[in-house]
């Protein structure tokens, strides 16, 4: 899992530790994605927005318990970081 996280991340910007590059990396993304995929077929979705505006887009029923919390940051420093 490792091997993979470190090339997909490469992948996204070689620099992908530095946090003003890896923010700067993910807005460029975020702003392709936005450009190129048709309005009818997007969803601009984040987490905090919770589970309304995902399953109806996706046409599903809203779950009745909250919207899960996972990938902490430092689940996140764990899984990526050799030991």
């Amino acid at each position: 899992m490792r091997d993979m996280d470190e090339m997909m991340f490469a992948s996204f910007d070689p620099v992908w530790r530095d946090d003003t590059a890896a923010m700067a990396a993910y807005s460029r993304r975020i702003e392709t994605v936005r450009r190129e995929v048709a309005p009818q077929r997007l969803n601009d979705w984040r987490p905090d927005d919770g589970w309304e505006p995902l399953c109806t887009a996706l046409g599903l029923p809203t779950p009745d318990g909250p919207f899960p919390h996972v990938n902490s940051t430092a689940e996140f420093i764990a899984r990526t970081t050799r030991p």
